[in-house]
């Protein structure tokens, strides 16, 4: 991307400033600059200069007859030279095109050639490349609005005879990684009709009947409740790919249709844009990303847009992918970590010096240009000073691992320093080279220690990461340039005389001390709500350690972790639940190491989008206990893409293959399928999850691979076509999200306790604290088609064959 140097001599010249910057973006450019009055502290306005110019590809001057003059410190002599002057002469030095534009910045009824100060100015920069004089008409006052369009004109002019646009994409854009046949066809239709409607538009006639046609696929498309490879957001933005998901978005590669170029399209989930303040946090993050013009920061092209209640906003299209990936995929040198880190700091202190404060500093928010220039995104969390800020429903904002302290408890109030720890953890996870381990989070200072750095620099994370925030480096500057020194000698950073982390006081287990198991299955239920959690902490602590062979209670275990402490709304109390789930399964991944933590696109794992459904099924279709139908809001998450086998299932229970390997699995309780879950390093689906994955987003009964409706036995094994035993596992027609067998086969765990439906609208929900039995979900080889139904909830009975996912 081209990038142009702004300049202007004074600050009454700030409108013409930010006319020329809008002109600059217009173009899809760059706009650099540095402020008049000073920089940010780290180098002097000459250094400053020479930086900020040196990155440019051109100089645009808008001239005032007022200058900004230099200190006499920094310039020598008496200092008698504008901030103006000094740009150009660095400009003219490095060898940069110069555009310079003169603009009235004092009264009207003077012409600006009169003026002594402004002939000495133009004296100043003979020899420029270009002197484009505004003698044609009359001048006006800074700000007027009659001024502005002509300056506009002229600021367009001028820079496109210097830089030229780039060459345009082909016509034919990317094609979209469609999820199946006939959403590709949906979405060509869709194209040929934008295309009609534009030629009918074009020769004056009535679009009506097109614009109807369009509004039904568009529906056709987003069938389920969510936009889809193909689709086409503000008849301009065409979906190409599933870029990366999160709890509240989605993040789109697209191409922009009207200026023919890649962009990065990010969509509010539907669910979220219900909750007002959600959807208000979503666009005053785009709104300050939009407004920070720095090089280091993902440029926002459209900061709010909605297609039928679809929210988003545009970004630009950042080629490298995230410095997670980098770090992970070891394709990040160690001699770039120091640079790369300190360009992410030098846009975070741009940030800062304009009050926006990020609070979701880490590796996955950090992008790479194919120039090696790390980028900021995700601005969606941030606080900025004239805003009220934010927060995740009293949670912690952010990765907890990268997360300050302070986010956990106050986030609203976290500052600067939040960023600066942020920081230092992310430079950590560079160094390190793969994921954070969960015991940073106990001894942080231990962790730093073992870093395979300079000494200077585990010296400067130790005080950038201080548990108290007064401790810690009060801007990312000073902490990048302790990192920057730490790398050639062995900086010793005092350490500070603060007392060791303060534990939170852990409420008690009952005075009966029952036994583990009956403890978290029954009683727990009957503590206050708010002490259910770290009771489950406590309780747990003080059992371990597990034998790797005891199942049963690594599967209770487990369970209890994700449902009451997991879900806590005490940011601690999660961070020591994924702490105590870890030790639990030490000794058994000790013993028999899981396979590896799925990358992002394993063919082995289905991603499941997020979106709602209606659970259950209505009066006079299945069985009562299907009903009441209710819908449901499920975040997003992955499932295994077959049953799991026997050989799968080898692997954890520590048993030998049979030929029989690409069974499913079958013969196994609940807890030992819930162990087997927390094993891989993830959980059963909740009945809620399980039932959105088996209808694929449809509302058909059965559907095929390519979301149409179809026949039971294409795509489950039954009592009509099945021989009364499993059958090996991917042999039928998968779902639309690629899952296989999940109706019939082998009945299938849920982690819920069974109950009774509510009417109510949920998101995410997790059934009752206790019960008498689990559910089962998707039927098997033996059974009727009553009963293999994405919708049947079944009780199962000593002696089923089960299986997990």
């Amino acid at each position: 991307m081209r990038k142009v140097f702004v300049s202007s001599t004074s600050e009454d010249l700030k409108s013409y400033r930010q006319a020329a910057k809008d002109v600059v973006l217009d173009l899809e450019w760059h706009p650099e600059m540095m402020e008049h009055f000073g920089t940010d502290g780290s180098v002097g306005i000459v250094e400053a200069c020479r930086r900020r110019v040196g990155a440019s590809d051109l100089v645009l001057a808008i001239l005032g007859w007022r200058r900004g003059w230099v200190p006499g410190a920094e310039v020598g002599g008496d200092g008698k030279r504008s901030i103006t002057e000094i740009e150009i002469e660095t400009a003219k030095t490095l060898g940069k095109p110069i555009v310079t534009l003169l603009a009235r910045d004092d009264w009207p009824g003077k012409l600006w050639e009169s003026e002594p100060g402004a002939r000495k100015q133009v004296e100043a920069l003979r020899g420029i490349d270009r002197l484009a004089v505004f003698f044609d008409w009359e001048p006006v006052e800074v700000g007027a609005v009659e001024a502005l369009p002509q300056f506009r004109g002229k600021v367009r002019q001028e820079l496109l005879r210097h830089l030229q646009r780039p060459t345009a994409l082909p016509e034919t854009h990317p094609v979209p990684k469609y999820l199946n046949d006939e959403v590709r066809a949906l979405s060509e239709a869709l194209d040929q009709a934008h295309h009609r409607e534009e030629t009918i538009i074009s020769e004056g006639g009535d679009p009506a009947s097109v614009k109807s046609e369009i509004l039904d696929l568009r529906r056709k498309i987003r069938e389920g409740g969510n936009v889809k490879a193909g689709d086409l957001l503000a008849g301009r933005f065409k979906l190409i790919e599933l870029l990366g998901h999160g709890g509240f978005a989605n993040v789109w590669k697209a191409y922009d249709k009207s200026k023919h170029n890649l962009v990065a399209v990010k969509v509010l989930h539907p669910q979220s844009a219900r909750d007002g303040s959600r959807l208000d946090r979503f666009f005053r993050g785009a709104r300050k990303m939009a407004e920070l013009h720095h090089q280091g920061i993902v440029r926002v092209i459209e900061e709010r847009l909605d297609d039928g209640g679809f929210h988003f906003f545009v970004m630009e299209y950042v080629l490298g992918g995230e410095l997670r990936a980098a770090v992970l995929a070891n394709r990040l040198p160690a001699e770039r970590i120091v640079p790369l880190l300190a360009q992410v700091a030098e846009a975070l202190q741009f940030a800062h010096g304009r009050g926006v404060i990020h609070r979701d500093i880490k590796p996955a928010n950090i992008l790479m240009g194919v120039d090696g220039q790390p980028k900021l995104a995700d601005f969606d969390l941030v606080r900025a000073v004239d805003t009220t800020g934010g927060t995740l429903g009293g949670g912690m904002l952010g990765t907890f691992l990268y997360s300050a302290p302070e986010c956990m408890g106050a986030p609203q109030e976290a500052g600067v320093t939040a960023d600066v720890y942020s920081l230092a953890m992310t430079t950590a996870f560079c160094f390190y080279g793969k994921e954070l381990p969960y015991d940073v989070l106990r001894n942080a200072e231990s962790f730093l220690e073992q870093l395979p750095c300079p000494p200077g620099i585990r010296a400067a994370l130790r005080k950038g990461a201080e548990w108290e925030a007064s401790e810690r480096f009060q801007t990312v500057a000073a902490l990048a340039e302790a990192i920057e020194k730490g790398l050639a000698t062995p900086v010793e950073i005092e350490k500070p005389k603060t007392a060791a982390r303060p534990l939170k006081a852990k409420p008690p287990v009952p005075n009966r001390s029952p036994s583990l198991l009956p403890f978290l299955k029954k009683q727990v239920a009957n503590l206050p709500e708010a002490d259910r959690a770290g009771a489950v902490l406590t309780a747990i602590e003080r059992a371990l350690p597990f034998g790797a062979e005891d199942l049963k209670t690594l599967g209770g275990v487990a369970w209890a972790l994700d449902y009451f402490s997991g879900r806590s709304a005490q940011v601690g109390e999660r961070e020591a639940a994924a702490a105590l789930r870890e030790r639990a399964f030490a000794p058994l991944r000790e013993r028999r190491p899981p396979p590896p933590i799925p990358g992002r696109i394993d063919s082995a794992w289905a991603v499941i989008p997020t979106g709602t459904f209606q659970m259950g099924s209505p009066p006079g279709k299945g069985f009562d206990d299907e009903r009441p139908t209710h819908q449901v809001a499920i975040s997003p998450f992955r499932l295994g893409t077959y049953a799991v086998t026997a050989a799968d299932y080898a692997l954890f229970a520590g048993k030998g293959g049979s030929k029989a390997d690409n069974l499913p699995a079958t013969g196994m309780d609940w807890y030992s399928a819930y162990a087997y879950a927390a094993w891989l390093g993830g959980r059963l689906p909740t009945e809620a999850e399980w039932e959105y994955a088996a209808r694929g987003g449809t509302e058909h009964e059965y559907t095929d691979r390519n979301g149409k409706e179809t026949a039971l036995g294409q795509v489950g094994w039954y009592s009509g076509n099945a021989r009364q035993k499993p059958e090996p596992v991917g042999q039928l027609e998968p779902n639309p999200w690629g899952l296989y067998d999940m109706i019939g086969n082998v009945w299938e765990w849920a982690a819920d306790w069974y109950a009774p439906y509510s009417a109510e609208f949920t998101t995410d929900p997790w059934g009752p604290t206790s019960g008498g039995r689990r559910v089962v979900r998707g039927g098997g080889a033996w059974v009727g088609a009553a009963r293999a139904r994405a919708a049947f909830p079944f009780l199962p009975m000593s002696g089923e064959t089960r299986d997990p996912r």
